[in-house]
């Protein structure tokens, strides 16, 4: 069995003030991390000794002051970003029936 843990995708959305100096992958969109979210948990959810996933960040990566990347799951007044909350949303509460279809593969 395993689990993946510690992963995740950032974006600055746009916003030039995240440094984006922490680690993983980095998407322009809020919406393309909705979507990396969907598509990268529907690749493991095809493997039968997978028994679960952990997104690494729940707000930004911050150095002082300065926020280093846009990975975390909220906004700095944390607000979930509507759009990765809705990929959550709509994997996590299909699971088990994804996980029915692809047994039957």
């Amino acid at each position: 069995p395993f689990v993946i843990s510690e992963f995740g995708a950032k974006s600055d959305g746009g916003d030039s003030t995240f440094h984006n100096a922490a680690g993983g992958w980095f998407l322009e969109t809020q919406q393309s991390r909705a979507d990396f979210y969907e598509n990268f948990i529907l690749s493991f959810l095809e493997w039968k000794n997978n028994i679960g996933w952990h997104w690494y960040r729940y707000n930004h990566y911050w150095i002082g002051d300065v926020p280093q990347s846009g990975g975390g799951v909220v906004d700095d007044h944390h607000v979930p970003y509507p759009e990765l909350e809705a990929a959550f949303d709509h994997v996590n509460n299909h699971t088990y029936g994804l996980i029915e279809f692809f047994d039957q593969k």
